[in-house]
C-alpha cells in the first residue's frame, strides 16, 4: 500500500498527468471495491456459519458438515472464518458450544449430564473434560463460581 501511495504522490506532483492520474485512481477504487465486496462476502459466510451452529448445536457437527450444508468447499469456509474471526472453524464451533454450555449452566438447573446430552455429547464425562479443557473449570465449578448468591 505504501508503494501505491508513493506512486500517487509522484503523479500528483507531475504536471499534465491528469489522464494517468485518473486512470490510476480508477484502478485503486476498483481494487478497494473488490476488497470490500470480498470482505462483505466473508462476513456473510461467517454469519450463516454462526447461525447454522446455533440451529444445530445439539448435533455436534464438524466444520465439514457445515460447509456441506452451506454448499461451499471446506477450504473456502476455513479461509473466510480465518479472515473474519482470526480462528479456525473448529475453534469457532468450540467457542459457540462452550458459550451455550455456560449459558445453560448459569440460567437453568439442568445437570452437567443433561447439558452434555443437549449439546450433542454422547458421554457426559467427555463433556466435563471438554469443558474443563476450554475453561480450566469443571461445569460444576463454573456454575458455583458464577452463580448469583
Amino acid at each position: 500500500m505504501t508503494i501505491k501511495k508513493s506512486k500517487i504522490h509522484s503523479l500528483l506532483k507531475a504536471k499534465n498527468n491528469s489522464r494517468l492520474l485518473e486512470s490510476y485512481t480508477h484502478v485503486l477504487w476498483s481494487e478497494f471495491i473488490g476488497d470490500f465486496k470480498n470482505s462483505l462476502k466473508a462476513q456473510s459466510i461467517t454469519v450463516q456459519f454462526s447461525e447454522l451452529i446455533d440451529q444445530n448445536i445439539e448435533h455436534n457437527y464438524c466444520a465439514g458438515t457445515y460447509a456441506e450444508m452451506m454448499e461451499i468447499p471446506l477450504k473456502k469456509l476455513i479461509q473466510e472464518i480465518k479472515q473474519t474471526e482470526n480462528k479456525t472453524p473448529c475453534k469457532f464451533i468450540t467457542e459457540k458450544v462452550i458459550e451455550k454450555a455456560k449459558d445453560k449452566l448459569l440460567n437453568t438447573k439442568d445437570t452437567s449430564q443433561m447439558i452434555a446430552y443437549q449439546l450433542g455429547f454422547d458421554d457426559p464425562y467427555y463433556f466435563i473434560k471438554y469443558f474443563k479443557k476450554q475453561t480450566k473449570l469443571t461445569p460444576t465449578q463454573f456454575r458455583t463460581q458464577n452463580s448469583a448468591t
